[in-house]
């Protein structure tokens, strides 16, 4: 069976090759990695450039639990950039 993680903070965590070598060996052949603020947007993005054996797309926003009110305005130029 070929899976689809449809949302997934990658950028949380820790050993990154193996979960992610566990999730291709499972099935999974796509992640949408889900950012929420300035860092892990800017991890996520980082992040989708970097492994080949499961195609990460980067969904980049700002979660209203972790808004930072100095970051809005470059969260949000990320975003537009990206």
């Amino acid at each position: 069976m070929r899976l689809f993680d449809t949302h997934a903070h990658l950028e949380e965590i820790e050993d990154l090759d193996g979960a992610l070598g566990r999730a291709s060996k499972a099935g999974v052949f796509a992640i949408v990695a889900v950012g929420s603020d300035y860092a892990s947007c800017k991890r996520v993005l980082e992040i989708s450039g970097t492994y080949g054996n499961t195609v990460v797309y980067p969904a980049l926003g700002i979660h209203p639990w972790g808004l930072k009110a100095e970051e809005v305005e470059t969260t949000l130029a990320l975003i537009e950039e990206h």
